[in-house]
């Protein structure tokens, strides 16, 4: 049983559970959606974003500059 655990450790499975402890506490504090690859590819379908790779970007400096400026709610 450690063995297995060992080589699941070793093997990426910590980082697995890190992604999902990280994506679970932001859905909790209302913070990004559960749901985020559904979320990602609707704004990319809604050119809100473009895929670039693995990740995404904003299409224009405009777009990212009027989310950066948004004022921070607090909880």
């Amino acid at each position: 049983m450690s063995g297995g655990l060992l080589v699941w450790v070793v093997s990426g499975g910590l980082a697995v559970l890190r992604h999902y402890v990280i994506r679970l506490l932001l859905a909790r504090s209302h913070t990004f959606p559960w749901h985020a690859p559904r979320f990602l590819e609707e704004a990319t379908a809604r050119i809100l974003l473009r895929r670039v790779g693995g990740g995404y970007s904003f299409p224009h400096r405009l777009l990212l500059d009027y989310f950066a400026d948004l004022p921070q709610e607090t909880p």
